[in-house]
């Protein structure tokens, strides 16, 4: 989900991605892009939903991540199966951000929501 809105924000394939339900970003292949004209720096952080690696270290990288953005942080995008959308997750979504960057951050967070096909032919 996250690498492959990177890759379609960017244009380019630049982040792994992946159809399997499995994190492909870790704390080893934390992954950047930079637009040539320096407009767009994306950063590709791990899941905070990921189950094989402990959350403290999971707040830590996104942490470390985002204090090597070059011109701080404009826009959060948080990407979540439709599946997995809980109060619980949302509740560690909000402390996370709050806990990170404050509560003014929130105005800059956007949920993006993958698998929700079922809303789409609802549109219809």
């Amino acid at each position: 989900g996250k690498s492959a809105l990177g890759n379609l924000i960017s244009d380019s394939d630049v982040f792994a991605s992946g159809d399997d339900t499995a994190s492909v970003t870790n704390l080893d292949s934390i992954m950047k892009y930079e637009a040539e004209d320096g407009s767009l720096v994306l950063l590709d952080t791990i899941g905070l939903g990921d189950t094989e690696i402990n959350q403290e270290k999971v707040v830590a990288s996104i942490r470390d991540v985002a204090l090597s953005a070059p011109n701080g942080v404009d826009c959060l995008f948080y990407v979540m199966r439709n599946a997995r959308i809980t109060d619980d997750a949302i509740a560690r979504l909000i402390y996370v951000t709050e806990y990170l960057w404050g509560d003014e951050s929130l105005l800059n967070l956007y949920i993006v929501v993958t698998c929700a096909s079922r809303y789409l032919q609802s549109r219809k």
